[in-house]
């Protein structure tokens, strides 16, 4: 409480204090001059400068896939040889298609020597032997 008994004293007994009734002098010259200095707090903290740079990220590695060379698989298949068939003729009327082979008359899906026929018209015969497509032609 002392403390500020004697602090009060000092504002208000001391020589230098200013009043807003006192002529301008050497004091309020003085605080003019603090005044046109400007605050560092006045306009709050300085913002921090920010530089942004472009982000360079790290390109991915480039991943060759390696594709095996394409290889080109041939299954020989076993040559297949017909039996020997002589086409002497065909018979082609309504509702009868009958083929003439070695003297013999085969019906259509008749076998002969383990041929079948499959088809026949006035140019030939088409026939099937062990999975494969033979054409004998009249003469």
């Amino acid at each position: 409480m002392i403390k500020l008994f004697f602090l009060m004293i000092l504002l208000l007994g001391c020589p230098h204090s200013l009043r807003a009734d006192e002529p301008p002098g050497r004091d309020q010259a003085f605080m003019k001059e603090l005044d046109s200095i400007k605050s560092p707090f006045e306009d709050g903290f300085p913002q921090p400068v920010i530089i942004s740079q472009p982000v360079i990220r790290p390109k991915a590695p480039i991943r060759r896939v390696i594709k095996p060379p394409k290889v080109k698989v041939v299954v020989k298949e076993p040559m297949v040889k017909l039996p020997t068939l002589d086409l002497q003729g065909v018979i082609v009327g309504k509702g009868i298609r009958q083929a003439i082979i070695n003297d013999k008359v085969v019906p259509l899906h008749g076998l002969i020597e383990g041929a079948r026929v499959i088809a026949v018209n006035k140019r030939g015969v088409r026939l099937l032997f062990k999975g494969k497509k033979f054409f004998l032609k009249v003469d």
